[in-house]
Protein backbone atom coordinates (compact mmCIF):
# COMPACT_ATOMS: atom_id res chain seq x y z
CA UNK A 1 0.00 0.00 0.00
CA UNK A 2 1.58 3.69 -0.96
CA UNK A 3 1.94 5.55 1.81
CA UNK A 4 -0.17 8.66 2.67
CA UNK A 5 2.53 11.37 1.71
CA UNK A 6 2.84 9.37 -1.85
CA UNK A 7 -0.86 9.29 -2.28
CA UNK A 8 -0.94 13.08 -1.23
CA UNK A 9 1.90 13.64 -3.98
CA UNK A 10 0.69 12.01 -6.91
CA UNK A 11 -2.73 13.52 -6.44
CA UNK A 12 -1.60 17.11 -6.10
CA UNK A 13 0.87 16.19 -9.22
CA UNK A 14 -2.37 15.29 -11.19
CA UNK A 15 -4.37 18.24 -10.30
CA UNK A 16 -1.27 20.60 -11.27
CA UNK A 17 -1.15 18.81 -14.89
CA UNK A 18 -4.96 19.21 -15.46
CA UNK A 19 -4.50 22.89 -14.16
CA UNK A 20 -1.73 23.71 -16.74
CA UNK A 21 -3.46 21.21 -19.87
CA UNK A 22 -7.13 22.69 -19.33
CA UNK A 23 -6.37 26.53 -17.97
CA UNK A 24 -7.60 28.63 -21.01
CA UNK A 25 -4.51 30.38 -22.62
CA UNK A 26 -5.08 33.28 -25.69
CA UNK A 27 -7.75 35.85 -25.81
CA UNK A 28 -11.06 35.30 -23.87
CA UNK A 29 -14.07 33.46 -25.94
CA UNK A 30 -16.68 36.07 -26.90
CA UNK A 31 -19.95 35.24 -25.10
CA UNK A 32 -23.46 35.72 -26.95
CA UNK A 33 -26.62 36.00 -25.03
CA UNK A 34 -24.84 34.01 -22.41
CA UNK A 35 -23.35 31.25 -24.41
CA UNK A 36 -19.94 31.15 -25.19
CA UNK A 37 -19.39 31.48 -28.99
CA UNK A 38 -17.86 27.73 -29.60
CA UNK A 39 -21.44 26.63 -28.07
CA UNK A 40 -23.32 28.46 -31.34
CA UNK A 41 -20.90 27.05 -33.78
CA UNK A 42 -20.78 23.51 -32.35
CA UNK A 43 -23.94 22.80 -33.80
CA UNK A 44 -23.62 23.98 -36.89
CA UNK A 45 -22.00 21.96 -40.02
CA UNK A 46 -19.97 23.64 -42.31
CA UNK A 47 -21.57 23.11 -45.65
CA UNK A 48 -19.55 25.40 -47.35
CA UNK A 49 -16.93 22.47 -46.86
CA UNK A 50 -19.30 19.95 -49.46
CA UNK A 51 -20.02 22.70 -52.22
CA UNK A 52 -24.13 22.83 -50.27
CA UNK A 53 -25.49 26.35 -50.48
CA UNK A 54 -28.67 25.36 -48.57
CA UNK A 55 -28.36 26.38 -44.74
CA UNK A 56 -29.64 24.64 -41.71
CA UNK A 57 -31.46 26.99 -39.43
CA UNK A 58 -28.71 26.12 -36.72
CA UNK A 59 -26.14 27.60 -39.40
CA UNK A 60 -28.17 30.71 -40.29
CA UNK A 61 -28.35 31.46 -35.87
CA UNK A 62 -24.39 30.91 -36.18
CA UNK A 63 -24.50 33.32 -38.87
CA UNK A 64 -26.11 35.94 -37.20
CA UNK A 65 -23.93 35.69 -34.24
CA UNK A 66 -20.64 36.12 -36.06
CA UNK A 67 -21.99 39.28 -37.61
CA UNK A 68 -23.57 40.63 -34.65
CA UNK A 69 -20.01 39.73 -32.75
CA UNK A 70 -18.03 41.31 -35.63
CA UNK A 71 -14.18 42.05 -35.24
CA UNK A 72 -14.78 41.61 -31.07
CA UNK A 73 -14.12 37.79 -32.45
CA UNK A 74 -11.41 37.88 -34.18
CA UNK A 75 -8.54 37.55 -31.51
CA UNK A 76 -10.20 34.55 -30.53
CA UNK A 77 -11.55 32.67 -33.61
CA UNK A 78 -7.90 33.16 -35.29
CA UNK A 79 -6.43 32.21 -31.45
CA UNK A 80 -8.19 29.25 -32.09
CA UNK A 81 -7.99 28.92 -35.62
CA UNK A 82 -3.64 28.90 -34.99
CA UNK A 83 -4.17 25.76 -32.89
CA UNK A 84 -1.52 23.34 -33.21
CA UNK A 85 -2.46 19.35 -32.32
CA UNK A 86 -1.57 18.78 -29.44
CA UNK A 87 1.48 16.15 -28.27
CA UNK A 88 0.91 14.98 -25.10
CA UNK A 89 -3.14 15.16 -25.65
CA UNK A 90 -2.28 12.54 -28.88
CA UNK A 91 0.00 10.32 -26.90
CA UNK A 92 -2.90 10.16 -24.40
CA UNK A 93 -5.57 9.25 -26.42
CA UNK A 94 -3.04 6.21 -28.30
CA UNK A 95 -3.18 5.00 -24.68
CA UNK A 96 -6.35 5.40 -23.48
CA UNK A 97 -8.22 1.74 -24.05
CA UNK A 98 -11.32 1.94 -26.89
CA UNK A 99 -13.43 0.44 -24.10
CA UNK A 100 -13.45 3.74 -22.21
CA UNK A 101 -14.62 6.07 -25.15
CA UNK A 102 -12.44 8.60 -23.50
CA UNK A 103 -10.52 10.85 -25.75
CA UNK A 104 -8.88 14.07 -25.31
CA UNK A 105 -9.95 17.02 -27.84
CA UNK A 106 -5.90 17.72 -29.66
CA UNK A 107 -6.76 20.92 -31.10
CA UNK A 108 -8.43 19.66 -34.69
CA UNK A 109 -11.74 20.43 -33.27
CA UNK A 110 -11.41 23.62 -31.63
CA UNK A 111 -9.95 24.75 -34.81
CA UNK A 112 -12.61 24.01 -36.70
CA UNK A 113 -15.18 25.52 -35.07
CA UNK A 114 -13.00 28.69 -35.12
CA UNK A 115 -12.96 28.14 -39.05
CA UNK A 116 -16.50 27.60 -39.46
CA UNK A 117 -16.54 31.27 -36.99
CA UNK A 118 -14.32 32.47 -39.97
CA UNK A 119 -15.80 31.54 -42.76
CA UNK A 120 -19.02 33.42 -42.05
CA UNK A 121 -17.77 36.77 -40.82
CA UNK A 122 -18.80 38.79 -43.24
CA UNK A 123 -17.00 41.69 -44.33
CA UNK A 124 -15.67 42.25 -40.90
CA UNK A 125 -13.20 39.68 -41.99
CA UNK A 126 -11.15 42.12 -43.99
CA UNK A 127 -8.78 43.04 -40.97
CA UNK A 128 -7.90 39.39 -40.96
CA UNK A 129 -6.71 38.93 -44.52
CA UNK A 130 -2.56 39.10 -44.45
CA UNK A 131 -2.93 36.58 -41.09
CA UNK A 132 -5.73 34.27 -43.03
CA UNK A 133 -2.87 34.00 -46.21
CA UNK A 134 -0.26 32.57 -44.45
CA UNK A 135 -2.20 29.87 -44.21
CA UNK A 136 -2.99 29.50 -47.81
CA UNK A 137 0.05 27.12 -48.04
CA UNK A 138 -1.55 25.15 -45.09
CA UNK A 139 -2.72 21.38 -45.73
CA UNK A 140 -4.89 21.05 -43.45
CA UNK A 141 -6.29 25.02 -42.68
CA UNK A 142 -6.12 26.45 -46.66
CA UNK A 143 -9.11 25.52 -47.75
CA UNK A 144 -10.93 27.80 -45.21
CA UNK A 145 -8.47 30.04 -44.89
CA UNK A 146 -9.60 30.86 -48.34
CA UNK A 147 -13.53 31.01 -48.21
CA UNK A 148 -12.98 33.24 -44.74
CA UNK A 149 -10.81 35.60 -47.01
CA UNK A 150 -13.35 35.82 -50.06
CA UNK A 151 -16.07 37.46 -47.80
CA UNK A 152 -13.84 40.39 -48.01
CA UNK A 153 -14.40 40.77 -51.43
CA UNK A 154 -11.88 41.99 -54.19
CA UNK A 155 -9.81 43.05 -51.81
CA UNK A 156 -8.28 39.94 -50.94
CA UNK A 157 -8.13 38.75 -55.06
CA UNK A 158 -4.12 39.76 -54.92
CA UNK A 159 -3.46 37.12 -52.31
CA UNK A 160 -5.06 34.25 -54.48
CA UNK A 161 -3.37 35.82 -57.60
CA UNK A 162 -0.35 35.35 -55.63
CA UNK A 163 -0.72 31.65 -55.23
CA UNK A 164 -1.57 31.09 -58.51
CA UNK A 165 1.87 32.05 -59.53
CA UNK A 166 3.39 29.80 -56.74
CA UNK A 167 4.57 26.27 -57.39
CA UNK A 168 2.87 25.10 -53.92
CA UNK A 169 -0.10 22.94 -54.88
CA UNK A 170 -1.99 23.44 -51.89
CA UNK A 171 -1.99 26.95 -52.43
CA UNK A 172 -3.07 26.54 -56.06
CA UNK A 173 -6.09 24.52 -54.93
CA UNK A 174 -6.92 27.56 -52.30
CA UNK A 175 -6.42 30.09 -54.34
CA UNK A 176 -8.94 28.45 -56.95
CA UNK A 177 -11.19 27.99 -53.81
CA UNK A 178 -11.12 31.67 -52.93
CA UNK A 179 -11.79 33.13 -56.31
CA UNK A 180 -14.32 30.42 -56.87
CA UNK A 181 -16.33 32.24 -53.49
CA UNK A 182 -15.55 35.60 -55.23
CA UNK A 183 -17.27 34.73 -58.33
CA UNK A 184 -20.16 35.23 -56.68
CA UNK A 185 -19.98 38.53 -55.68
CA UNK A 186 -17.88 40.06 -58.32
CA UNK A 187 -17.01 40.07 -62.08
CA UNK A 188 -13.67 40.71 -61.25
CA UNK A 189 -13.17 36.90 -60.15
CA UNK A 190 -13.85 35.24 -63.38
CA UNK A 191 -11.43 35.90 -65.77
CA UNK A 192 -8.64 35.25 -63.04
CA UNK A 193 -10.23 31.95 -62.28
CA UNK A 194 -9.18 30.82 -65.90
CA UNK A 195 -5.37 30.71 -64.62
CA UNK A 196 -6.65 27.91 -62.07
CA UNK A 197 -6.31 25.36 -65.35
CA UNK A 198 -2.51 26.70 -65.69
CA UNK A 199 -2.40 24.75 -61.92
CA UNK A 200 0.12 21.72 -61.68
CA UNK A 201 -2.53 20.43 -59.44
CA UNK A 202 -5.11 18.27 -60.96
CA UNK A 203 -7.59 18.97 -58.26
CA UNK A 204 -7.32 22.89 -58.57
CA UNK A 205 -7.84 22.68 -62.50
CA UNK A 206 -10.64 19.90 -61.85
CA UNK A 207 -12.25 22.24 -59.46
CA UNK A 208 -12.02 25.51 -61.63
CA UNK A 209 -13.78 23.53 -64.36
CA UNK A 210 -16.50 23.35 -62.06
CA UNK A 211 -16.56 26.86 -60.62
CA UNK A 212 -16.74 28.08 -64.59
CA UNK A 213 -19.58 25.70 -65.87
CA UNK A 214 -21.60 27.73 -62.76
CA UNK A 215 -20.46 30.83 -64.44
CA UNK A 216 -23.56 31.13 -66.83
CA UNK A 217 -23.40 34.94 -67.05
CA UNK A 218 -20.42 34.99 -68.37
CA UNK A 219 -20.22 32.35 -71.51
CA UNK A 220 -17.74 35.17 -73.20
CA UNK A 221 -15.37 33.63 -69.99
CA UNK A 222 -16.05 30.49 -69.40
CA UNK A 223 -16.87 28.78 -73.07
CA UNK A 224 -12.88 29.66 -74.38
CA UNK A 225 -11.39 28.46 -71.10
CA UNK A 226 -13.35 24.92 -71.40
CA UNK A 227 -12.73 24.45 -75.18
CA UNK A 228 -9.18 24.88 -74.05
CA UNK A 229 -9.38 22.47 -71.19
CA UNK A 230 -10.65 19.77 -73.99
CA UNK A 231 -7.09 19.35 -74.67
CA UNK A 232 -5.34 18.93 -70.74
CA UNK A 233 -3.02 15.97 -70.32
CA UNK A 234 -5.69 14.76 -67.75
CA UNK A 235 -7.99 12.58 -68.81
CA UNK A 236 -10.44 13.18 -65.74
CA UNK A 237 -10.05 16.87 -66.50
CA UNK A 238 -10.96 16.49 -69.85
CA UNK A 239 -13.80 14.93 -69.08
CA UNK A 240 -15.32 17.38 -66.65
CA UNK A 241 -14.48 20.13 -69.00
CA UNK A 242 -16.61 18.00 -71.84
CA UNK A 243 -19.38 18.18 -69.05
CA UNK A 244 -19.38 21.94 -68.16
CA UNK A 245 -19.00 22.18 -72.19
CA UNK A 246 -22.69 20.51 -73.08
CA UNK A 247 -24.08 22.21 -70.16
CA UNK A 248 -23.55 25.72 -71.84
CA UNK A 249 -24.35 24.77 -75.24
CA UNK A 250 -27.48 23.45 -74.07
CA UNK A 251 -28.20 26.28 -71.40
CA UNK A 252 -26.67 29.43 -73.40
CA UNK A 253 -28.68 31.18 -75.97
CA UNK A 254 -26.34 31.23 -79.54
CA UNK A 255 -26.35 34.79 -79.51
CA UNK A 256 -24.44 34.87 -76.04
CA UNK A 257 -21.83 32.46 -77.24
CA UNK A 258 -18.56 33.80 -77.82
CA UNK A 259 -17.63 33.60 -81.75
CA UNK A 260 -15.07 31.74 -83.34
CA UNK A 261 -11.62 33.62 -84.05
Amino acid sequence: MPSRRVVIFATAAAVTVGVFAFWPRGPREPVYNGEPLSVWLSGWPSYASFGYDGASPGQRRAEKVMRELGTNALPWLLSEFSRSPSRWKTVFNRWVPSRFRFRLDEGQMRSQLAGRGLENMGPGITPALPELAGYLDDSQRANVAARAMAQAGEIAIPYFTRKLSSTNPVGHFAAVVGLGELMRGTSTAGPLLVQGLQSPNRHARMLTIQFLGNLSNRPDIAMPALSNALADSDANVRALAKVMLARFSTNVPPSQRPTAR
